[in-house]
């Protein structure tokens, strides 16, 4: 994690012609060489037919496993654990881009799964393991898309809780999202509760609030420092919002449920 922490965000710092070019040779020649020894590829009838199975629910998922496949295992890898590892990831990618192309769940949340399916296919000590990981990827990724409520398919909250993730560090008013989304804040603020039940204000707090817990769970930041971090303009405002929320101060939270700052006292 070390080495990926070092990685510039300005992705236009990479940029060279002179290795772009000799990296497209290469690009160039393995694809000539695999079009000669006709390497196999997934077929994208078989992904869409596991998307397909997903959308559908568990049964389906366990009856698409059934069928015989009638393809060959791309060729990812010389290795054969790593080639195994590279084709589950694929698997995952492309059914995370087909549950965001069709809006199935929202953005954080079809990443994250994603992102933890990855990470756990990473993990894998053989290639059976990493095959389970993925199949209880999509079981996972199913289960989250029966329970998703149908009312967030209404765009305007698709991309209002969007935004709202993206931007916990900062104050955020609603007259910045119907900005964003070019329409009228009252406007915007009515759809948001008719759908969720719940103002879009207080859903704002509650997820700033959510994240303020986490932090004082897992973290060693200050009272200070995590009511900065989430955009308030004071610690007591923040400590006012929480004890409202949780009965509890910043300091009760974090002393009952970060072990860390428990076992100093």
């Amino acid at each position: 994690m070390d080495n990926v922490a070092k990685i510039t965000r300005n992705f236009a710092a990479y940029y060279n012609d002179k290795n772009i070019t000799l990296i497209r040779k290469k690009f160039a020649d393995i694809m000539f060489k695999r079009q000669e020894e006709t390497v196999s590829h997934n077929t994208i009838q078989w992904e869409e037919n596991a998307f397909e199975a997903v959308k559908s629910g568990k049964e389906a998922i366990r009856y698409f496993l059934e069928q015989e496949y009638d393809g060959e295992i791309g060729v990812l890898s010389e290795d054969s654990l790593r080639n195994i590892k590279n084709n589950c990831i694929a698997t995952i990618s492309v059914l995370t881009r087909q549950i965001l192309g069709e809006q199935l769940l929202d953005l954080e949340n079809a990443l994250s799964m994603s992102d933890a399916c990855i990470l756990c296919i990473e993990d894998c000590a053989n290639e059976i393991e990493a095959i389970q990981v993925t199949i209880a990827g999509m079981v996972e990724f199913s289960s989250m898309i029966e329970l998703k409520p149908k009312t967030e398919y209404h765009h305007f909250i698709r991309k209002t809780k969007e935004y709202i993730f993206k931007h916990l560090h900062e104050k955020i008013e609603v007259r910045s999202i119907a900005r964003k989304l070019k329409t009228n804040p009252d406007y915007l603020s009515r759809v948001f509760h008719k759908y969720e039940g719940v103002t879009l204000h207080r859903f704002i707090i509650d997820k700033k609030i959510d994240s303020a817990k986490n932090m004082l769970q897992y973290t060693k930041y200050s009272n200070d420092e995590i009511g900065n971090y989430l955009g308030f303009a004071s610690q007591s405002h923040l400590q006012t919002l929480f004890k409202k929320a949780t009965g509890l101060t910043l300091s009760q939270y974090r002393l009952n449920h970060n072990e860390r700052y428990r076992d100093r006292f």
